[in-house]
């Protein structure tokens, strides 16, 4: 969609004050006229005054009175016509007088006054409308790149959803078989203890592939929005330590906290921060060192709880670091036995506690996870 022009703005702005300020003009026109005509007129009438104290002083108030009250009757305009002409004024004396009573200029230029502001205010009602048909011209260009661009996402919003729809009906397909075949496969170990090693392999791989079939199944619920995430408070500490009692004591993870006798209260879901957890220890467990066990560390801060899991494995290429969270992101290390979805999973989950997480290299080496987790129950 195309931007908006800020220039055409503001000469749309500049033509429509202008416009109005011409309406305004053009309209007190015959109002000023009025104004300037009466002021004329009442600067006549004060020299006229002024003539008379001059010239008659003793009858100054008599002549005013009778100014004043006088009618202006037809008999008393030829009254004074007639002492016109008996004082031996001339007609060109009765022009000047009437022009200097009359002012008959005053009209042609009101006339000429609007004839003025009429033409500027078609002038810039024709130039307004011109740039009114360019901008909505380039509205309407801008709605149809707009509605192509919504039509565009709106298809594959729906390409989105038919294909997230397909992911979850294989899964829920994948579920049931593979559940009949792993307890076919304890059974028939059971049954033949010779078998046993070859059994065992197959219930490791089946095992593997409910995992990712789970995993993928969470991941489309959490992207469709089906999940919604509860804000019970829980013990992060507690949860942490039941966790790391699942994993063989040789290879748990070494949990630390800050301050060390802290409860670490937090609110969310505890079975799937636990999800996110597990996730994140088996990769920790699977690409760490055999020879050191990861550690676990878990921090209260002031408005939020920071939890860092550091390996001490060969760390991360930098060009791996800003796609490793990306779902079927795979590196170099995690081609065998890694499809790339245990992190994605663990970004939703953590994302959608309003926490977030990222990756890095340990100075010391190793990969080290930091996760932000706010302490209070935003969800809500």
């Amino acid at each position: 969609m195309r931007e908006k022009d800020p220039r055409k703005d503001r000469k749309i702005n500049t033509l429509g004050t202008v416009l109005f300020i011409a309406a305004v003009l053009f309209a007190l026109v015959p109002a000023v006229t009025l104004a300037v005509k009466e002021w004329a007129v009442l600067r006549y009438e004060k020299a006229f005054i002024g003539e008379i104290h001059e010239k008659l002083p003793d009858r100054e108030a008599e002549v005013l009175a009778a100014l004043y009250k006088t009618e202006v009757t037809g008999e008393k305009v030829e009254a004074g016509e007639q002492v016109l002409e008996d004082q031996a004024y001339t007609e060109q004396g009765s022009r000047e007088l009437e022009k200097r009573l009359r002012r008959p200029w005053e009209i042609p230029a009101a006339v000429c006054a609007g004839l003025v502001f009429s033409a500027a205010l078609v002038f810039l009602l024709l130039r307004l409308r011109k740039s009114m048909i360019s901008a909505l011209q380039e509205k309407d260009r801008e709605l149809a790149a707009g509605q192509k661009k919504l039509d565009e996402l709106s298809a594959l919003s729906d390409l989105n959803r038919r294909l997230r729809e397909f992911i979850e009906n294989i899964t829920h397909q994948l579920k049931t078989p593979l559940s009949r075949v792993m307890t076919s496969l304890e059974l028939l170990e059971e049954e033949n203890g010779h078998a046993g090693e070859r059994t065992a392999e197959c219930i490791t791989h089946i095992e593997t592939t409910r995992t990712l079939v789970d995993r993928l199944l969470a991941i489309g619920r959490l992207e469709a929005g089906e999940v919604v995430f509860s804000s019970e408070p829980m013990s992060l500490r507690l949860l942490f330590e039941e966790v790391l009692q699942e994993y063989p004591e040789d290879r748990r993870a070494v949990l630390r906290t800050e301050p060390p006798d802290g409860e670490f209260i937090s609110y969310g879901s505890p079975e799937w921060l636990r999800e996110a957890l597990v996730n994140l220890l088996d990769n920790a467990e699977k690409y760490g060192s055999s020879e050191k066990p990861p550690e676990l560390t878990l921090e209260e801060f002031p408005e939020a709880y920071r939890i860092t899991l550091r390996d001490y494995g060969p760390g991360i290429s930098e060009e791996d670091l800003p796609y490793l969270f990306d779902r079927f992101y795979r590196t170099q290390e995690m081609k065998k036995g890694h499809v790339g979805l245990g992190l994605n999973l663990v970004k939703l989950i953590i994302e959608g506690h309003k926490g977030t997480v990222r990756a890095e290299n340990h100075p010391e080496g190793g990969a080290l996870f930091t996760i932000l987790l706010p302490k209070l129950a935003l969800m809500k």
